[in-house]
């Protein structure tokens, strides 16, 4: 198919390079009999990502919280919570 597609040699390389990476294990296979297959999935997608990106439209993400914006949160949403939720 890469000679039909005219795929030049260093393309190919990648492609190469990236179908050995495939088929490496992660450290997690070794525990794959001990955990759920979502988690193995999840691990699998965390290995290979290179960035995140995260959508939080009415709270700052718990990476960024400071002390000062949890004293502040707090408070706040107390008033709101009923009795069975806090």
């Amino acid at each position: 198919m890469a000679q039909l597609y005219r795929v030049d040699e260093k393309k190919l390389d990648e492609l190469f390079g990236l179908l050995r990476d495939a088929e490496q294990r992660g450290w997690w296979a070794d525990y794959e009999d001990a955990l759920a297959e979502e988690s193995t999935r999840f691990l699998g997608l965390e290995a290979e990502a290179k960035f995140q990106r995260n959508w939080e439209p009415q709270i700052v993400p718990g990476i960024l919280q400071t002390e000062a914006y949890a004293r502040e949160t707090i408070p706040a949403t107390r008033g709101r919570m009923s009795p069975s939720t806090s």
